[in-house]
């Protein structure tokens, strides 16, 4: 700092104690808000790292387990199925705690075209006795969230179906408050579609956090869930 003032003031100037001294101390705040600056995106870095690695680790754990399931015979295909569904919820919690998001009472559900009706077929184990509605499917006109995912070939997000915009939908009692309809997907076909539902509203926070945190992680599960069923209907 000091051969760099000495550059760029013409020289015989003087300058002042006051002016020293604050050129020092102006470059002493820079090295500084550096090392702050530098310090906080580490911590921001290892924490990122840290909830990667608590959700992989649940990804692997799930996988392996419904490996060993299938090795040991230990459920019929179509329980096999209903196990795949609640690995997926084990690991979307995962994602919910590693990412600080606070999390209510999930249920994840599958869902297929009957006639003109999407009806619900399977559930994690823990709600099998669960009421299975049938919705009403226009393709020309789709109802929010399951209708409109598999007519747009796309996940949908309704963030509180208590909202001006969907309660007319919603009409009855319900124990969820919002939910997301996955299509699932099988050589461009709609196989049917996952639905993940929670008791609290704006549990899955974004469209951009579902896809980036959510979707990302649950894809491998998807996959299975998609063979296990096609393998399930040709037996």
């Amino acid at each position: 700092i000091y051969i760099s003032i000495r550059l760029t003031v013409p020289q015989g100037t003087k300058l002042s104690f006051t002016q020293w001294w604050a050129s020092m101390l102006g470059a002493f705040l820079l090295v500084v808000i550096s090392y702050f600056g530098d310090n906080y995106r580490d911590r921001v870095k290892n924490k990122t790292i840290e909830s990667d690695k608590i959700i992989y680790d649940c990804i692997g754990g799930a996988i392996q387990e419904l490996h060993e399931i299938k090795i040991n015979k230990a459920l019929d295909n179509n329980h096999y199925i209903d196990e795949i569904l609640v690995y997926i919820e084990k690991v979307i919690v995962s994602i919910f705690k590693a990412t600080g998001t606070p999390c209510g009472t999930l249920c994840v559900n599958f869902m297929v075209k009957e006639g003109n009706y999407l009806v619900l077929t399977k559930f994690a184990t823990k709600f099998q006795d669960r009421d299975k509605p049938k919705i009403l499917f226009n393709e020309n006109e789709p109802l929010p969230g399951a209708p409109e995912a598999w007519v747009f070939k796309k996940t949908i997000y309704i963030n509180d179906i208590e909202n001006d915009k969907y309660k007319s939908y919603f009409q009855g009692v319900f124990k969820f408050k919002s939910f997301i309809s996955i299509p699932v997907l099988n050589n461009g076909i709609v196989f049917g579609i996952i639905n993940i539902d929670s008791n609290i509203k704006d549990q899955f926070v974004s469209e951009d956090f579902i896809s980036k945190k959510i979707m990302t992680k649950i894809n491998p599960l998807l996959l299975l869930f998609v063979f296990e069923s096609e393998l399930f209907k040709k037996t």
